[in-house]
């Protein structure tokens, strides 16, 4: 008997409701009663395949079954049948992970691990969940076939799987036994599918966890652990082959059926899709809603084994740069030969596979997306051009939604620091643009600083609503709908910075700390001056993208202001005017007095200047202290270039210039974390932008519009620029982490003691693996995902030019 603590329970028991009742829960007591469940899953699957496919080999005249939900349902009782049977062969090696799993929570050090572990085991469950609840919902869609049940007569009755043409003449006994059966049917092949996926994200995740306290373990590894005659890591690389062989474990068992799911997703979305094009066609309501939540269900099962397994990497990867951040440079040198074979396992990261012939990672799941999405838009060319080809109905064409939550940290107020003018220099024009909208980090949070925040998300909310109710009342012409869609992205772009710049201003706020310190801590000139040219640089960015903005907000107030003395019987209620933010139809409908029209142009510039702010005010704010950490990373490899061999105390000088390297790399990461979500929600938001607005750039040139295509032109440019600015920035900061390691080479290191010149292999190799912006964690943000995002968008634009024969 397994005893299982309520963090346990947390953790597992809602991947036990659904996999117990199928018998492939791995760590039950009562063997023979566990197989004659998963008998009858396995039995009852099989049934329903072959009755589903005699049902379309019959293909009787009255039969009303779509065929795309005949493959949906067959391919789903198909993957059941490969993940229960999978399930049951490696049953043993599954217990082993779980009893692992339990073991760790009944045997938690401290409160710090179980946060650790509790904060995986919570993502777990989100993520599972999800695809539960998506999956019961789809269920439930099946169910609705069972609405006329009441009415149903012997000539027309509704089944809740497709097999009418099989059952065509049963007694209303029968009916009502066959119709039960086959619910049961559809809840093991609900049960089969979800609970296999959230066996197995439970148990990634937790070794993720492990792995994260395994990392803890290695940067406060000291002394004081060293057994008698042995390595101070010795305990440590125990437990460190042991998540490595429960890892192996979890790929030998999921392997086969992550290669099953992959390949069964991908033609469902594309079958799916075509399904969802034609029921979008004929105004199909219900089939459309079905297609999509089965769609959602699909992705996200591809989606959580993709977010697994990169987890999974991830961490396995942060263990040598745990081993960096520990006091290596105090280690005996047998020690730090141990600690150069460890390094050199974690650098060969952990890796989950699908059928031991790819990696299953984001960018798989990006990769799968994107190739469905495209043959999705080519299948809706062709339907559009066969308007009447047959109109079956059903389902698909949707993209999913990732809500992460975060956590939300509040400042200390900050005590009053010595301003010198370089600090001024460097801080204040950031932080009058931060101070506006309520997002300036080292600001004391009350309920002052909450009204300009609240002012400047409703400004951006406004300015996302106002549009888009425009766009559904129909009174858009082509100029106004480039005007509507730059409004609503750069809507969204303010709100989610705004937003995520709050909730993560603890990052924010130790990168300006750190700012300040750094310019009371000028040491020489050389200092000083590398920090003013980032400081310079960092103005310069600030004042373009925001003085381009304010301009242009203007410029749309005076514009809407001066369109006022066109009309001539200005009193009367019924004229049409133009407002900054296009909402002449809003205006409208919400009866507006024109009297007091300047009013209304007047606050709908304010709102565009605050919304301005919050989208490019958020990115002048982000990439100041990223060029500073730029410019700290530059000094700290002249230091290394010119370390003094000779001076005194010539250790304790380096592992100032390592704890410095370490420090750096904290505060980067920081910055990296914070905008990951923000830059991945950009990139696709500027791609569909480029897309839009460069088809409507291909009809303008064929109309000749000069002026259109010089705003589309100027639109697309300005979110170029902002892509540009990000990409620039991420590849420089790239760049410059990984120049430390050839700035050592540099230096005089053949003059260095030879215990000094071991420790220099370490840093070398910390070096490769330099800190980056990411979007979502797993696009690189530098000049190649520029050139990527422009290369893409050129060749659909290209297609698209050809197809209207420009």
């Amino acid at each position: 008997m397994v005893y299982w603590n309520k963090d346990a329970i947390y953790a597992l028991s809602s991947y036990k409701v659904l996999a117990w009742p199928i018998g492939v829960w791995p760590i039950e007591n009562d063997i023979f009663y566990s197989k004659i469940r998963y008998f009858f899953a396995i039995a009852s699957e099989i049934w329903l395949m072959t009755t589903l496919l005699m049902n379309v080999y019959l293909a009787c005249d009255n039969s009303s079954a779509d065929p795309i939900d005949t493959y949906v349902v067959t391919s789903s009782a198909m993957l059941g049948i490969v993940k229960l049977t999978l399930l049951q062969i490696q049953r043993s090696t599954l217990s082993i992970s779980l009893y692992s799993a339990i073991q760790d929570w009944c045997s938690v050090k401290d409160a710090r691990s179980r946060e650790i572990m509790i904060q995986y085991a919570r993502t777990a469950r989100i993520i599972s969940l999800s695809l539960f609840y998506s999956g019961f919902i789809a269920l439930i869609f099946y169910m609705l076939r069972l609405l006329p049940f009441a009415h149903a007569t012997t000539n027309g009755r509704t089944f809740v799987l497709p097999m009418s043409c099989l059952f065509e003449s049963v007694s209303n006994l029968q009916y009502v036994l066959i119709t039960f059966y086959q619910v049961i049917q559809l809840l093991i092949t609900y049960a089969g599918n979800c609970c296999t996926e959230g066996m197995f994200v439970g148990v990634t995740m937790h070794l993720c966890g492990q792995l994260e306290l395994l990392m803890i373990d290695f940067q406060q590894i000291d002394r004081k652990h060293k057994r008698k005659g042995g390595s101070i890591f010795e305990e440590f690389v125990i437990r460190h082959r042991e998540l490595l062989k429960l890892t192996e474990n979890i790929d030998d068992s999921y392997s086969i059926i992550i290669l099953t799911q992959i390949f069964t997703s991908a033609i469902l979305i594309c079958i799916t899709g075509f399904g969802l094009i034609v029921s979008w066609h004929i105004h199909d309501m219900v089939m459309i809603m079905k297609s999509i939540v089965i769609m959602i269900v699909m992705l996200l099962q591809c989606f959580l084994y993709s977010y697994a397994g990169d987890n999974l990497r991830d961490q396995s990867e942060a263990l040598s740069f745990a081993l960096y951040d520990s006091n290596w440079y105090d280690f005996s040198p047998n020690d730090i030969r141990d600690l150069t074979f460890i390094m050199i396992k974690t650098n060969i990261p952990i890796r989950l596979t699908a059928g031991k012939f790819f990696y299953v990672t984001r960018a798989t799941f990006t990769d799968i997306l994107r190739t469905a999405v495209s043959y999705l838009s080519a299948l809706r060319v062709m339907i559009e051009k066969q308007p009447e080809r047959r109109r079956r109905r059903r389902i698909e064409h949707v993209t999913l939604l990732v809500i992460v939550s975060s956590y939300r940290h509040y400042l200390s107020p900050m005590a009053s620091e010595r301003w010198k003018d370089d600090i001024a220099y460097a801080i204040t024009p950031f932080k009058l643009v931060a101070w506006s909208i309520g997002v300036w980090p080292l600001q004391v949070h009350n309920v002052f600083s909450l009204i300009p925040y609240t002012l400047g998300i409703c400004c951006a909310i406004f300015m996302f609503i106002v549009p888009s109710i425009e766009f559904y009342l129909g009174c858009t012409d082509a100029e106004t709908n480039v005007d509507c869609l730059m409004l609503i992205c750069c809507g969204i772009l303010g709100m989610l910075k705004t937003v995520w710049f709050r909730i993560y201003a603890r990052n924010l706020a130790n990168n300006y700390s750190s700012v300040m310190k750094d310019y009371l801590t000028i040491e020489n000139t050389m200092e000083r001056a590398i920090m003013r040219k980032h400081t310079f640089m960092g103005r310069i960015i600030c004042c373009l993208i925001l003085g381009f903005a304010y301009f242009s907000c203007v410029m749309y107030g005076l514009i809407a202001i001066l369109d006022e003395n066109k009309h001539v019987n200005i009193t009367n209620e019924g004229t049409m005017l133009e407002y900054p933010i296009p909402s002449k139809c809003v205006m409208k409908y919400l009866n507006a007095p024109v009297s007091i029209h300047k009013v209304f142009c007047f606050i709908d510039t304010i709102a565009l200047v605050l919304a301005s702010t919050a989208n490019h005010g958020n990115d002048a704010l982000f990439l100041n202290v990223t060029l500073h950490v730029c410019g700290q990373v530059r000094i700290l490899k002249a230091n290394f270039l010119d370390f003094d061999v000779k001076s005194p105390h010539i250790y304790d000088r380096f592992n100032v210039l390592v704890e410095r390297h370490k420090y750096l790399i904290k505060l980067a990461r920081e910055l990296a974390e914070m905008i990951s979500f923000v830059l991945l929600i950009e990139l696709f938001i500027i791609s569909i932008l480029l897309c839009i607005m460069g088809f409507q750039l291909i009809l303008q040139l064929g109309k000749n519009n000069i002026v259109l295509i010089v705003k589309n032109i100027m639109v697309q440019s300005t979110f170029l620029t902002q892509l540009t600015l990000y990409g620039v920035i991420g590849n420089y900061l790239k760049s410059e982490m990984e120049e430390i390691g050839l700035s050592i080479y540099q230096s005089t290191w053949y003059n260095f003691p030879a215990k000094l010149t071991r420790h220099l292999i370490f840093i070398i190799m910390r070096s490769e693996s330099p800190v980056t912006l990411q979007a979502g964690n797993f696009i690189v943000i530098n000049l190649a995902t520029y050139v990527s995002i422009l290369k893409a968008s050129l060749s659909y634009l290209s297609v698209l030019r050809v197809m209207v024969k420009v």
